[in-house]
C-alpha cells in the first residue's frame, strides 16, 4: 500500500504551486503583447512608387520639408489613411494639422514643441483637418530624456505621444511600443531602414484614434407645438382651435424632447 508522507505531500504542493506560477507568468506574458500593431512604411515624395507597400501596412508622408520631401495632394488621396510628418522647422497653421511632428536635423527643434503641441491639439478637437491624430513627437531613441525634460519645462505634463527611431530587431520594437505607459507613451518605433523607405511598428489604437466631426442625430419627427394669445385683462390664453384668434401679441413654444422656451411675436 501506498502511504503519503507530510513530506511528499509538501514536495508536491510546492511544485504544483511553480507550474501553476509559471503558467500565470507565461499567461502575462502573452497577454502583454495582445495589442495590435500596424506596420507603417514611410517615405518622401520623391520616392513614392519605388517600393511596395504589403497589404495591411499603412503609408506615411511629409506635409511640410523641402524640395522632394512633401507629399502633394494627389498622393495624400492616393493613401487617405497615411500618417502626416510635419518636418518643416517654421510653425504654420498647416503644420498643426499633422499627426507627427519630426525632430531631426533640419526639421523641427524642441523649442517648437511648445508652440506645436497645444496647436496640434487644438486642431484635433476642433477638427480643422478630419482624419489627424493626437499629437506625437517623432526622435531619435537618443534625444527622448532632452524631448521629455523639454515638454515638461514648457508644462506639458501628458497629452503628447512618442515615436522613437532607432535601428534595432523587429521583436525589440514590438516590446517598446506594447509595454511603454506613462504621460508620454511610445505608441511607434521605426526599427527598419532602406534607401527609399523606412518601417516602423505602431500602435492600431493611436492609428484608430482620429479626429472626426460628431454625427448630428437626426431631430425628433413628432413636436407638439403650442400658440397662446394675449388678451387684455385675462393675459394669456392658450389656442386649442383654427383659425388662432386675432390679436396683437402671440407666443410660442416646441415639445421635441423637452419644452423650448417661450418665443413671443406680434402680428
Amino acid at each position: 500500500m501506498y502511504t503519503d508522507t507530510v513530506e511528499d505531500a509538501a514536495d508536491r504542493f510546492v511544485k504544483q504551486v511553480e507550474r501553476t506560477t509559471r503558467f500565470v507568468q507565461a499567461v502575462k506574458k502573452i497577454g502583454a503583447h495582445t495589442m495590435e500593431l500596424v506596420d507603417v512604411y514611410d517615405c518622401m515624395a520623391s520616392n513614392i512608387g519605388s517600393f511596395k507597400i504589403p497589404p495591411g501596412a499603412l503609408a506615411a508622408g511629409y506635409d511640410t520639408g523641402s524640395g522632394g520631401v512633401p507629399w502633394v495632394p494627389g498622393e495624400w488621396a492616393a493613401h487617405p489613411h497615411a500618417v502626416h510628418f510635419d518636418q518643416s522647422p517654421i510653425n504654420t497653421r498647416a503644420n498643426e494639422t499633422s499627426d507627427v511632428i519630426d525632430l531631426e536635423q533640419q526639421a523641427a527643434t524642441l523649442a517648437d514643441l511648445k508652440d506645436w503641441i497645444p496647436a496640434a491639439w487644438n486642431s484635433w478637437v476642433t477638427v480643422r483637418r478630419p482624419g489627424q491624430r493626437t499629437p506625437t513627437a517623432y526622435s531619435y531613441r537618443s534625444n527622448i530624456t532632452p524631448l521629455v525634460n523639454a515638454l515638461i519645462s514648457y508644462g506639458i505634463k501628458g497629452g503628447v505621444n512618442l515615436w522613437l527611431s532607432q535601428p534595432m530587431p523587429r521583436a525589440e520594437a514590438i516590446n517598446i511600443v506594447t509595454t511603454a505607459s506613462g504621460p508620454f507613451p511610445i505608441i511607434g518605433v521605426q526599427f527598419e531602414f532602406h534607401p527609399n523607405y523606412d518601417v516602423s511598428v505602431v500602435s492600431k489604437a493611436w492609428l484608430d484614434n482620429v479626429s472626426a466631426h460628431t454625427p448630428v442625430p437626426p431631430p425628433n419627427t413628432h413636436y407638439t407645438l403650442e400658440i397662446e394669445h394675449y388678451k387684455d385683462g385675462f393675459g394669456w390664453v392658450l389656442d386649442t382651435e383654427m383659425p388662432i384668434p386675432a390679436a396683437q401679441r402671440y407666443r410660442a413654444r416646441i415639445f421635441g424632447e423637452a419644452w423650448s422656451s417661450w418665443q413671443e411675436f406680434t402680428r
